[in-house]
């Protein structure tokens, strides 16, 4: 009997590790959430060759002449460059706020999404009234994007 309640206290920090880098349950903590309007690099390992790649992001308006009024869109888009010096430029952009809010944060964080040993990334941003999750597949040469929400898990 005690040896079972010793197996099951060794086992049970690992499988909560493991879902909480799982991109399905991954929560965003406050530490992780940075502001749209402040300029940051930050950095970890996508590759998967013991490496930091690093992560830059740059936030943009586009103005567009309307019938009765120019609308502004804001955009975030991120660069990586990986510690083998291979960059991939405005790998993921997404359209952020309003005209009238466009005071949103952020997070790009790894995750794991299967079983195929690749760190994935999952972005997530909001403001005070809603937010989204989106999940960054990692293919290599590219990312494949999808919404949290969808069926591919």
């Amino acid at each position: 009997m005690i040896k079972i309640l010793i197996l099951l206290i060794l086992t049970i920090p690992t499988v909560l590790n493991a879902q909480d880098n799982s991109c399905k349950n991954k929560v965003v903590n406050d530490l992780e959430k940075r502001d749209y309007t402040k300029s940051s690099t930050f950095s970890f390992d996508v590759d998967g060759d013991g490496e930091k790649d690093v992560f830059t992001h740059r936030t943009y308006k586009i103005k567009v002449a309307g019938k009765t009024k120019i609308k502004e869109t804001h955009w975030i888009s991120f660069d990586l460059k990986t510690s083998s010096g291979k960059t991939l430029k405005s790998f993921f952009k997404y359209k952020y706020g309003t005209n009238l809010a466009d005071y949103w944060i952020y997070a790009l964080i790894p995750c794991q999404l299967n079983k195929d040993k690749k760190i994935d990334l999952l972005f997530y941003t909001g403001d005070d009234t809603s937010d989204e999750t989106i999940i960054l597949e990692n293919r290599i040469q590219f990312f494949k994007i999808y919404s949290r929400t969808s069926k591919i898990y």
